[in-house]
């Protein structure tokens, strides 16, 4: 990361992604200067957003998979 960074001449290095969790610990321990934050979603609201972007996901399998359409 510190060599992204300054190969960028950046000062900050930014991942939203929730995969990189399970390395916290060595991304601490190799790091210097390593601040974490967490965002906590209210459950309802991830729930909704999640919804609203697979909404016509089933339809799309059923129809490519089942059906035989090709969109």
């Amino acid at each position: 990361m510190e060599l992204i960074t300054t190969g960028h001449q950046r000062k900050y290095w930014v991942l939203k992604a929730t995969s990189y969790i399970f390395y916290a610990s060595q991304i601490l321990d190799h790091t210097t200067g390593v601040k974490l934050v967490y965002i906590m979603r209210n459950p309802l609201d991830l729930t909704a957003s999640t919804k609203k972007r697979t909404a016509g996901a089933l339809d799309w399998l059923i129809a490519t998979t089942w059906l035989g359409e090709k969109g």
